[in-house]
């Protein structure tokens, strides 16, 4: 399966299923209308196999998400009013969120039948990577996203703990190793994004 312009994703797995309720208060001043809202975002999905699109099987990786969003934002909307039953309104807003969740990782490599993949069985203390590797190029050394001899699993630091953004990974790196420049700001969570929206809508006046 492809899962797009930069990921593989292996086998069939549907992507999220993503809940989104908001709450908004419209205050209305002639020709202005300031809306008001906030908003929850689930952005949790089940695990899935993903890699990098250029990279070989060994690179795969067991991918679940539980991250969630909570952003408050705010609408400036001018009205242009066409007749008595019809208006048109454009105008632009601000908003700020904050990601939560943990977006957990771990290597894999194929099951004793060659029908699938589960993660890896060399199990390191929390936190570490393995002393001794299995074959193929599977559960190597080169990051220590695994499931850890205490049951935890690796996820993706906080840019609040520690975490930090890194450069992506080189274009030269051969097509069978693992990409161990680390974190992007997808995987980024406990941090704050802000951006400016706008809008077109129009809609019946009663």
């Amino acid at each position: 399966m492809d899962g797009g312009i930069f990921a593989h994703v292996q086998g069939d797995w549907s992507g999220p299923l993503t809940v989104s309720p908001a709450l908004e208060y419209v205050f209305r001043n002639g020709l202005l209308d300031i809306v008001v809202g906030i908003q929850y975002l689930d952005l949790g999905t089940s695990a899935g196999l993903i890699r990098g699109k250029s990279e070989a099987d060994v690179a795969l990786e067991r991918v679940e998400s539980q991250l969630w969003t909570l952003g408050v934002n705010a609408l400036f909307l001018y009205t242009s009013r066409i007749n008595d039953w019809f208006e048109i309104q454009y105008g632009g807003g601000v908003g700020i969120s904050y990601v939560g969740g943990d977006l957990y990782r771990n290597q894999v490599e194929p099951n004793s039948t060659g029908s699938g993949y589960v993660d890896c069985r060399v199990r390191p203390p929390p936190g570490g990577t393995p002393t001794t590797v299995s074959g193929g190029g599977y559960c190597d050394q080169s990051n220590n996203h695994y499931v850890y001899s205490d049951g935890t699993r690796y996820s993706e630091p906080r840019s609040t703990s520690g975490g930090s953004l890194r450069r992506s990974c080189p274009s030269s790196r051969s097509p069978t190793s693992r990409c161990t420049s680390g974190r992007t700001a997808t995987s980024t969570s406990a941090s704050t994004a802000a951006g400016i929206i706008g809008g077109l809508a129009s809609h019946f006046v009663f």
